[in-house]
């Protein structure tokens, strides 16, 4: 189904084909053969229409980042169609930006609004790059930094809104970010010594998981933790040895994964 991804959702969408994001959704209740008849309905000019889209895409994120210091990513909450529009948005304005400073070395005159644009742009210049999540439309009126040192803004934001943000929460963005780099790397010497501690034949984080460093730090290091009980140690190292480990997100058992991995809660008791 290249380039489509086929995407299984409980919602009954009047339209199946996503060309913004290329992406057919199926409803996971239908039958086999109402599933067929979606992919039967995508024709060839669908097929192109994504292509341009991608494309589009592709030269608005490069045309932004051309003038901004920033990463743009689809948030979770985000629909692709208002991913499109909001990149386009800001890659229009960031556009007629990179003109006005043309203009100005040549030593043309410019307007009080496009000179003010210009030089707020231009301080960014030096700025570090920082990763901007873009979620639902409205769903944030302000720009909040995560714990990751990721920038959540909504679908509706502008280009001079960006600027700003970047100029106001870059250096915040920047601080979370490397204590989260710190974070993750206790996680990962952690993690290899659990690894090499129980002889497991590997541990990871649970795929698509919401579990945090700081949770795995936890979990893992109360696991440690046991060796002070030498039997209860030598139990649990029995129990897990040459097995697979998953930490996943809270939750009240073990349970045993479809890769034949143990896949352990980080709040076990």
């Amino acid at each position: 189904f290249y380039p489509l991804h086929l995407v299984l959702t409980s919602d009954d969408h009047q339209e199946r084909l996503c060309v913004y994001g290329g992406t057919l959704l199926l409803n996971a209740a239908a039958t086999p053969l109402q599933w067929l008849r979606v992919m039967m309905s995508v024709n060839e000019e669908h097929l192109v229409e994504v292509k341009q889209k991608r494309e589009e895409l592709y030269a608005f994120t490069r045309q932004i980042q051309e003038v901004l210091p920033v990463k743009l990513r689809k948030g979770a909450t985000c629909s692709a169609m208002d991913y499109y529009y909001c990149l386009k948005g800001i890659a229009e304005v960031t556009e007629a930006m990179m003109m006005v400073n043309d203009c100005d070395n040549n030593g043309e005159l410019l307007s009080d609004g496009d000179s003010a644009l210009t030089m707020t742009s231009t301080s960014l210049t030096h700025a570090s790059t920082v990763t901007i999540s873009v979620e639902a439309f409205g769903s944030y009126r302000r720009a909040v930094v995560t714990k990751d040192g990721i920038i959540r803004v909504g679908a509706d934001i502008t280009a001079e809104s960006v600027i700003a943000t970047c100029q106001r929460l870059s250096e915040e963005a920047a601080s979370k970010r490397e204590k989260a780099e710190e974070r993750d790397l206790k996680c990962r010497d952690l993690m290899k010594r659990v690894k090499d501690t129980f002889e497991l034949l590997y541990l990871r984080r649970q795929p698509r998981s919401t579990v945090t460093s700081d949770q795995i730090l936890n979990s893992l290091g109360r696991l440690l933790e046991m060796r002070q009980n030498l039997r209860e140690h030598e139990i649990i190292k029995s129990q897990l040895y040459r097995n697979s480990l998953r930490i996943a997100a809270s939750g009240q058992l073990c349970q045993l994964g479809s890769d034949g991995s143990i896949v352990l809660p980080w709040d076990w008791q």
